[in-house]
């Protein structure tokens, strides 16, 4: 695709013969979008606003000499989407310092978690955001046996947002143990048999990670040019605008 439009659809001929185009994108397959999701193959644009959407001919017939002329060469415009939930200035701080390693399957996982605590001290933390086990192949958590084996003497949570998943060490830091009573929110996943903790924390996660030390905190330049870094990619797939889910007031 050549680039995004809003989703706005005007015949050229209510535009008025007067009104002059500061540019248009002709020759191209424009997807409207409109109640017939009809085509059309040129745009005119004035003041950063569509006033016309229809054929070469009807559109060109706007320009003028200072009119600019984009030729799409047969691509195709599309409307840009607006992304109805997202967590933007959560999600573009979270990688300022790196790309966050989202593993695919617990093989990988448990590997990765293995790997890591070699180059760790003991007692330093191992933490997965966003690991839901609906992304996970076997569409659920490592146990807290796998978590223990891979990293006996790290802590580890696998934070999948609703729910998430401790080894034994990090339930250590947290003082949890058969004896912890229920939070007043969410539950603590207990063995019926021997009422010790599984390491799930449904709703909870915040008994065990709140003695995380977490990631390093961002200046606001910092956090705007994390911004501004991730609203370019969204950019790159088309996504022109977003609904915060859930942000605060600075």
């Amino acid at each position: 695709a050549y680039g995004l439009i809003p989703a706005f659809h005007m015949d050229a001929a209510a535009a008025g013969s007067d009104s002059a185009a500061d540019y248009i994108l002709y020759n191209g397959k424009v997807v409207t979008v409109d109640s017939k999701f009809s085509l059309a193959q040129a745009v005119a644009v004035k003041n950063d606003k569509i006033i016309a959407v229809g054929t070469d001919d009807q559109v060109l017939a706007l320009a003028t000499d200072k009119t600019e002329r984009i030729d799409l060469r047969g691509k195709t415009l599309l409307p840009g989407i607006t992304e109805s939930h997202s967590h933007l200035t959560q999600a573009a701080e979270s990688e300022f310092f790196g790309e966050i390693y989202i593993p695919p399957s617990i093989e990988e996982l448990l590997n990765y978690v293995a790997k890591k605590a070699e180059s760790l001290k003991e007692g330093e933390w191992i933490y997965f955001r966003n690991t839901y086990p609906t992304r996970l192949k076997e569409y659920r958590f490592p146990t807290l046996k796998e978590l223990d084996s891979a990293a006996p003497k790290n802590p580890v949570f696998v934070d999948g947002a609703y729910a998430g998943q401790a080894n034994s060490y990090a339930m250590k830091i947290a003082k949890i143990d058969e004896n912890t009573p229920q939070p007043p929110v969410g539950e603590m996943v207990k063995d019926p048999a021997t009422g010790k903790p599984t390491g799930v924390f449904l709703r909870s996660q915040s008994l065990v990670t709140r003695h995380y030390p977490g990631v390093r905190k961002l200046n606001h330049e910092q956090r705007m040019e994390a911004l501004r870094k991730l609203t370019r990619n969204y950019n790159q797939l088309g996504i022109t605008s977003v609904i915060d889910g859930g942000t605060v007031p600075d």
